[in-house]
């Protein structure tokens, strides 16, 4: 199962403040295909502010094929 929780999610809480998946800080922008079909949980902290430290490094975008091209 794929277990999504964001108990402060609102229409004022846009925002991922911190994520975690099963139970570890997780700060990449994406999800593995093999961590969704062996099952997840994510808990997620939302926030009216954007939280302009998480996932900012390079290594927190998902993989691109533009990125071939450098």
């Amino acid at each position: 199962d794929l277990v999504i929780n964001a108990p402060d999610n609102s229409a004022d809480n846009i925002y991922i403040k911190e994520m975690k998946l099963n139970g570890k800080k997780y700060d990449l922008n994406w999800i593995s295909q093999d961590d969704i079909l062996k099952g997840a949980r994510i808990n997620l902290k939302m926030s009216a502010s954007p939280e302009l430290k998480r996932g900012i490094d390079p290594k927190s975008a998902p993989y691109s094929f533009s990125d071939n091209n450098k």
